[in-house]
């Protein structure tokens, strides 16, 4: 019963499939393996094993880290909750932790997913002089309900700040696995699958379309491929998606300024 999501927590769409990710091999088949091992947990159960449950995802930001935690949902076909750390944190003393034990204890109810992205906003270094009393004791908190975690429910975490994370929380994590910067290849891939979510099978090198992009992480190249579209759409649908990306492309320069360093 949704009515019963406590606060801090929102209930999100597994609108992704697996073979929608584009990851190296080696952290797909960490994944996959992640997903076996839930999937027949009672055989390690009965040996005297838990299996493992809790998954750390790091890297930068914009290469996937959310829309897998979606896609490990989908294909294990469970609820997927988000913590919300707006609705989370509260300036009462002791109500953030209170706030957690609860929704802890409404997700151990059930077989589901249970994911903190920028985990660190919560779990920073408790040794922070800057980080207030309040909030190392949340960090506490989480300890606790980490390693209560009963064997039905993944945790799943990321960072794009690992080095601001409190070390007992990285070690609660079984799996910590990095979604690196994307290549040539992962580039090309991820062109070809985004325009064809709009129906779209541009003629032209995608592998060198990537390239002149020189973007970031995958978040960008979604960012460009919906501009042609809507290069497409402003021009009624009466040019081919090639014309458009050419448009896209001249305007590329001036509508994504990179960040300054």
């Amino acid at each position: 019963d949704d009515s019963l999501i406590p606060i801090g927590l929102t209930k999100v769409k597994t609108n992704v499939s697996m073979e929608h990710i584009i990851l190296p091999d080696a952290v797909k088949q960490v994944i996959l393996e992640f997903i076996a091992e839930q999937e027949d947990n009672e055989k390690y159960l009965r040996e005297g094993l838990e299996p493992r449950n809790k998954c750390m995802l790091l890297g930068p930001p914009g290469n996937g880290k959310t829309a897998l935690t979606k896609a490990v949902a989908n294909r294990m076909g469970c609820p997927l909750y988000f913590v919300r750390y707006d609705a989370l944190i509260s300036q009462r003393p002791g109500e953030t932790s209170k706030r957690l034990h609860a929704l802890f204890e409404f997700v151990k109810t059930h077989r589901c997913i249970l994911f903190f992205d920028e985990v660190d906003a919560i779990g920073k270094e408790r040794g922070d002089e800057n980080e207030a009393g309040e909030m190392k004791r949340v960090v506490s908190t989480l300890l606790v309900q980490l390693d209560d975690v009963p064997p039905h429910v993944l945790v799943l975490g990321a960072t794009n700040h690992a080095g601001m994370l409190d070390r007992a929380i990285w070690r609660r994590f079984h799996i910590r696995v990095i979604l690196p910067n994307p290549g040539t290849d992962e580039f090309e891939a991820y062109l070809r699958m985004a325009y064809a979510k709009y129906g779209h099978e541009p003629k032209r090198n995608l592998r060198i379309l990537g390239l002149s992009l020189e973007a970031e992480n995958f978040a960008e190249v979604e960012v460009f491929v919906e501009d042609c579209v809507r290069a497409w759409i402003r021009r009624d649908k009466s040019c081919s998606i090639d014309e458009a990306i050419d448009e896209a492309l001249a305007a590329w320069p001036r509508t994504r300024v990179k960040i300054p360093t």
